[in-house]
């Protein structure tokens, strides 16, 4: 499994760590020698599950081409990038690759009021809207729903309405696949990525090593704690995020005064804050609520350093909180360069940032995902309003839990 591997390569570098810490010259080039062997071992078993998602990816390329429901791919300028069979048959054509969507569809079926504003709306993850047309050919009725997987491609389902619960149930196997698949091959590029990093630098540090340039070691050592502590963080975050989705992840509720998370937090991002001439103005009132300390102390902390992150300089962060209906809703507000409309539950799913955001600033792609899943776990919901409702600019997270009397 996986997840055994990942705890195999953590082990790895929590025991190599500790011994480096304390070896002579000697010492640190067996070390770095048997760490180096140890590596190559878990990248080769890395290197075999990723052969299994390429199989996986190929099985998913099968189901998408030979499902009972045409689907199609769509990019920004809504041109069709690729499509599976019963969907050629839909249309009644062949072949539709790097067709104009809108052209294939007017040509095939007859257009209503709705047909143009729910085309305009593709890539804005329209997914609970559908459009339901009939067909020229045979007057029968097909339904079209969207659904935007990342900020440059949507999926379009085409089916029969005869039998809506088939229909909706194939739509939600095939998107679970697609994701999944996505998933599978973004955890493995992350997880490779340090990984490499690590094996070039141990491999430049027993080169200089062996010709007594220990400066040059001590640097490339360096960049393998960088790397090591990346790794662990990623780690960690994947086997936190597994248990919340798996359901093994249990909160113990207590009641906590709300600022008794929020000033801890903005003294621990005190430093990255300054360094960036970022001011940080803590608005909130006095609440109470009844939550896991330690996760929603993780979920607030996530918010204020992504804040601080995607910010530029010298600009205000502010943290605000009301009451709405029993619930204290918490907002991070930034001025930093927002996020687009079509990518506001994008951005909550694994591995996933806003195109406006994705620029190397670092980040797993996972602190939003796993606060989700702490927020939704304590019965709330999490949510971004890009512009905030009262400005023309950057971003306001928000999340609620339920507060006490």
């Amino acid at each position: 499994m996986l997840s055994s591997k990942i705890k195999e390569v953590q082990q790895v570098i929590a025991r190599t760590k500790e011994r480096v810490d304390s070896a002579s010259h000697d010492e640190l080039i067996t070390i770095l020698s048997n760490y180096e062997e140890e590596l190559r071992s878990q990248i080769e078993d890395l290197s075999y599950q990723q052969q299994l998602i390429d199989e996986h990816e190929q099985f998913y390329a099968s189901m998408f081409h030979e499902a009972p429901i045409g689907i199609l791919i769509i990019d920004q300028t809504t041109n069709i990038n690729d499509f599976n069979y019963r969907a050629s048959t839909i249309f009644g054509k062949s072949n539709i690759k790097d067709q104009s969507f809108i052209g294939v569809l007017i040509s095939a079926f007859r257009k209503n009021e709705d047909t143009y504003p729910w085309v305009l709306d593709l890539n804005h993850n329209s997914q609970d809207k559908g459009l339901i047309l009939q067909r020229k050919t045979d007057s029968r009725w097909f339904e079209f729903k969207q659904s935007v997987v990342d900020n440059k491609r949507t999926i379009i389902t085409i089916s029969q309405v005869e039998d809506p619960q088939i229909r909706q149930e194939a739509e939600q196997a095939i998107q679970a696949n697609i994701n999944k698949s996505m998933f599978l091959a973004n955890m493995s590029h992350e997880l490779r990525t340090p990984m490499h990093a690590i094996r070039s630098f141990v491999k430049l540090a027993l080169k200089v090593l062996d010709e007594g340039k220990l400066d040059k070691a001590k640097n490339y050592l360096s960049n393998v704690d960088i790397s090591s502590e990346r790794l662990l963080v990623l780690l960690n975050e994947l086997l936190d995020l597994s248990k919340l989705e798996a359901g093994q992840t249990k909160i113990t509720k207590t009641t906590v005064k709300l600022s008794d998370l929020i000033v801890p937090v903005l003294k621990e991002l005190k430093e990255l804050a300054h360094a960036k001439g970022i001011t940080i103005e803590d608005q909130t009132t006095d609440a109470w609520i009844d939550v896991d300390h330690q996760q929603i102390y993780r979920v607030i902390l996530n918010l204020v350093s992504n804040a601080i992150k995607y910010s530029p300089e010298h600009t205000f962060i502010q943290i605000r909180t009301h009451f709405d209906y029993g619930n204290v809703v918490v907002e991070v507000l930034d001025q930093g360069y927002g996020i687009p409309r079509g990518e506001h539950e994008l951005i909550f799913k694994k591995f996933e940032q806003s195109s406006t955001t994705n620029t190397g600033a670092g980040g797993t792609g996972l602190g939003l995902a796993i606060s989700k899943q702490i927020v939704e776990l304590h019965g709330g919901r999490i949510w971004v309003d890009s512009p905030p409702e009262d400005r023309n600019l950057g971003s306001s997270f928000k999340f609620s839990v339920k507060g006490t009397e």
